[in-house]
């Protein structure tokens, strides 16, 4: 993250860096990382970002990443869909059923647990989707 301050009245401008050891990509994989990092420093600085920057380790090249809307939508949804991937899935949570010898497969609705803060929750649904 870099952080510039033109005159001492003037508001502080981030811009997120993101540093890749490969070269750049036909996918927008790093420009949803750089673009979700964003949006959380906007949260948390209470600011606007309209840039950042990728700076490719293989081409020793920076790439400006403007911060459109098209590319916040996909940053998004895309951080909806792994939220929807982890309740789905029994990555990071321990599923159960109340009977034991039911295959998590077949179980619906099942609960999760976390391991962590230890919540248990019923989800509507397998564990498998």
């Amino acid at each position: 993250m870099e952080k510039r301050r033109g005159d001492l009245r003037s508001p502080l401008q981030i811009t997120p860096v993101e540093y890749k050891r490969g070269k750049p990509k036909s996918h927008r994989a790093d420009e949803v990382q750089v673009c979700a990092q964003a949006l959380c420093l906007e949260e948390m600085f209470q600011t606007q970002i309209a840039t950042a920057l990728i700076f490719y380790g293989t081409t020793r090249r920076r790439t400006e990443v403007p911060l459109d809307d098209g590319l916040r939508a996909l940053t998004r949804s895309t951080i909806a869909a792994v939220r929807e991937m982890n309740l789905n899935t029994a990555v990071g949570y321990q599923f159960f059923t109340a009977e034991s010898q039911r295959s998590q497969r077949n179980a619906e609705p099942c609960m999760w647990e976390d391991r962590k803060f230890g919540k248990t929750m019923e989800l509507h649904g397998s564990p498998n989707g």
